[in-house]
């Protein structure tokens, strides 16, 4: 895939997966696990790493050892927010699997 198509496809996957994390957040209305203005389910955070990871991967656009360093920082990242105490597990990991999915689809588009 040219670089113009594949950085334009990344960009219009993201900006679309954060329209339907924001919609998912509003219907499904689930706390987060500490006092927040804003909804927890599904993590936008791990749904947008878990969008840019798996797309990576998909593109083959990365060598072994970065891909590990990839996946290892996706890890880590979702670490982190749970923490930080600010998403629960599952919120973590379901906004993880939207973001992968998500990829998925937009890569075979």
């Amino acid at each position: 895939m040219e670089p113009n198509r594949y950085v334009l496809k990344l960009l219009v996957g993201i900006v679309s997966l954060q329209l339907l994390i924001k919609y998912l957040k509003s219907y499904i209305k689930e706390e987060r696990p500490v006092k927040s203005k804003t909804y927890g389910m599904p993590s936008s955070k791990a749904a947008t790493l878990g969008f840019i990871v798996t797309y990576m991967l998909l593109n083959h656009v990365l060598k072994l050892s970065t891909q590990l360093l990839v996946l290892v920082s996706f890890i880590v990242g979702l670490y982190m927010k749970y923490h930080l105490n600010e998403h629960s597990p599952k919120q973590l990991i379901v906004g993880g699997m939207i973001g992968c999915i998500y990829a998925s689809l937009v890569y075979k588009l």
